[in-house]
This record gives C-alpha cells, sequence and structure tokens, in this order.
C-alpha cells in the first residue's frame, strides 16, 4: 500500500493451488499467473506449471517446502478487510472525475460530444450460461451521448430511440434504448462473439459518433487508461460504481 499508483498494469501475478489426495496418497500444485478469463486464456503472455507427486516420500521431497512456505506467507498476509477501503479509495482517486452522481450535468451538450465511454462490469447472462452476454444497463440520462434527451417523466419500458452500432466485424446493428422497470436505460450490444469482441465482461466500452451510427470499441481497462488516460474531460461513477465518461 505504499506504493504510488497501481504499476505494473502487466506482471506475472502468480496462484497457486495445493490439490491433495489422502486415500490415494497422490498430491499436486499448479501454479501459474493466468486468469480465467478471455484476456487471461487468450490474449495475455502467461506461464504456469503443474507438479504430480505420488506417496508421501515424493511430497516431502517435491512439494512440502513449497506448501510450508505458502502456509507461511498465508499467515503473515494483511487481511484484506484492513486495506480495502484505502484501496478503493486511492484507485478511485487515480482517475480524474466530476462528481459522483447517476445523472448527467444537463450544461454540457453530450449530444455533440464525439467519444463517450463506459465500465461494462459484470454483463447478466442474458443469452444463457453458456454463451456471453449483450445487454447492458445505463445510468439514467446518458442516452444524451447518443443524441436523444427523453423527457423526465418517460413510463418504464418506454423505448427512447434506436442505436445503430458499427463493430470491428459483420454489418451495421441498430438496436433499441429504452427506459427498464429499474429506470435504468438499457440497451442490446451487438453479439460478442459475432462481431468481434468475445466478451464484454471487464471490458472498457467506447462509441465514436459517425455520421448517423458510433463505431464501438470494447477495450481491457489498462489499454483504455493507456491510450485515453490523460484525456478524460468527465469521469462520473455509478452507484455500482462503473465510471463513464467523454473523452476530449
Amino acid at each position: 500500500m505504499d506504493q504510488h499508483g497501481f504499476v505494473p498494469r502487466r506482471d506475472f501475478h502468480a496462484k497457486m493451488a495445493v490439490l491433495l489426495n489422502q486415500g490415494g496418497e497422490q498430491s499436486g500444485i499448479i501454479v501459474g499467473s493466468g486468469n480465467f478469463s478471455s484476456n487471461g486464456l487468450r490474449k495475455s503472455v502467461e506461464a504456469g506449471a503443474s507438479v504430480v507427486t505420488q506417496g508421501p516420500n515424493e511430497f516431502d521431497a517435491m512439494l512440502r517446502p513449497t506448501v510450508e512456505a505458502a502456509e507461511a506467507f498465508w499467515e503473515q498476509a494483511t487481511p484484506v478487510a484492513d486495506l480495502l477501503d484505502v484501496y478503493e479509495e486511492r484507485w478511485s482517486s487515480s482517475f480524474f472525475r466530476q462528481g459522483a452522481e447517476n445523472q448527467l450535468n444537463v450544461e454540457v451538450n453530450h449530444g455533440e460530444t464525439p467519444v463517450f465511454w463506459i465500465e461494462a462490469g459484470y454483463v447478466t447472462k442474458n443469452r444463457g450460461p453458456q454463451r456471453p452476454g449483450n445487454q447492458i444497463d445505463f445510468p439514467r440520462g446518458m442516452s444524451r451521448y447518443f443524441g436523444f434527451c427523453p423527457p423526465v417523466d418517460l413510463p418504464a419500458n418506454s423505448i427512447i430511440g434506436q442505436v445503430i452500432f458499427e463493430t470491428p466485424v459483420g454489418e451495421p446493428v441498430a438496436n433499441n434504448l429504452r427506459l427498464g422497470n429499474n429506470m435504468m436505460e438499457k440497451i442490446s450490444l451487438p453479439i460478442p462473439e459475432t462481431h468481434g469482441f468475445d466478451i464484454y465482461d471487464g471490458k472498457v466500452l467506447l462509441f465514436q459518433r459517425a455520421e448517423g451510427r458510433f463505431v464501438m470499441k470494447a477495450l481491457e481497462a489498462d489499454d483504455f487508461e493507456t491510450a485515453f488516460g490523460d484525456r478524460l474531460a468527465e469521469v462520473r461513477v455509478m452507484s455500482s460504481g462503473r465510471r463513464y465518461g467523454h473523452i476530449t
């Protein structure tokens, strides 16, 4: 926690799993840097190894020192509850932002903003448990970025307007932006696996205005910060902690 900032963005942060089969006298360790995510499994440079032993003698010779070292680290580790609040505060303050409101500032003409973004966070599996989700909630008022100005008393489940997305792969996709039952603005994004995105979870969604449509990108958080971190004109925070705003 004494380190300034949140770098490096890419490093080999190792994880280890110890597998013990007392009845079969087998033991094993899997250690590696990879995450079980689309980026970790398909794009990142990762390293890993597995070791399996048979019987107590092999375990004592090959794995016990590693297991004991891991247990010692665990016993000396700082409980996450002791540092989580400080970490979250520093992480949030590392981004320039104006306010933490769900409503957008009506004094800014968001309808003419050329580039805007939002963190996707966790995307509900609306297409079934085995397929990536594509339906996302926007904060109330984000429709202004898309050029709409719905009335304040718009009833739930009303259509706000149609948004045309241009994607890296496939034809443009036109879907309706509507006000959901939870009074948040809701839209179905292009099917990720058929339009060049693979998955939306954990990505930063970028929208760029282009002659009646919006060119869409889905970036890793560190790639987004590297490319646009010094150009964030306004960063707002939803109650869920997801950030959004526009880029100069």
